[in-house]
């Protein structure tokens, strides 16, 4: 796909795997992650898919062009996904991604901001507003904690246990998942 770095490749393609490839959720009708909500967004602003009425229907690439339109939806208020490109430690840029794909913009935000929240507690840093919103406050803070060495480890394990905390009934699944997406120091 053109105009994407290569860490956007690399977190698009990571979360296509987590999310089952081409195969169809049984339960939800998602196919690569890709609800029906988000095609319905994605058919008003992307060519090709007038016709496409279910997830499942989307070809390879159609899913691969739905990934970045859906980053620059979510992270819209921050440059949208070049802003995957500038956290500087590409396994915490996909591990950030995984989250606001995972788990939605606010639902997602809310989910990093409580991980890095507590990483600033045990720091003795000052807590940052937990708003749900993706600003350039919650980018910056996370890109600093992420290029950090002690604390990129310490926001990686809180942001898998606060993933994990969501999906309480799956947790299981979910620790695999986030496990897949920690992150060491820099």
């Amino acid at each position: 796909m053109p105009n994407l770095s290569p860490n956007q490749r690399l977190i698009y393609a990571e979360i296509f795997a987590m999310e089952g490839g081409v195969t169809a959720h049984p339960g939800s009708g998602a196919a690569s992650g890709i609800t029906q909500d988000i095609l319905d967004r994605a058919k008003e602003d992307l060519p090709g898919l007038e016709k496409v009425r279910k997830p499942d229907q989307l070809t390879v690439g159609q899913r691969g062009a739905i990934y970045p339109y859906y980053f620059d939806d979510v992270l819209r208020t921050v440059g949208g996904r070049k802003a995957l490109d500038e956290i500087g430690n590409d396994e915490a840029a996909a591990a950030f991604a995984d989250t606001l794909f995972r788990f939605g913009r606010s639902r997602g935000t809310e989910i990093i901001q409580d991980a890095m929240n507590r990483v600033f507690r045990e720091n003795g840093y000052p807590e940052m507003p937990k708003d749900g919103q993706m600003g350039p406050g919650t980018l910056a803070a996370y890109s600093y904690l992420a290029t950090d060495e002690k604390l990129a480890k310490q926001l990686s394990y809180s942001l898998l246990g606060r993933r994990a905390k969501q999906l309480d009934g799956q947790k299981n699944k979910e620790e695999d998942r986030s496990g897949y997406f920690s992150f060491p120091g820099k």
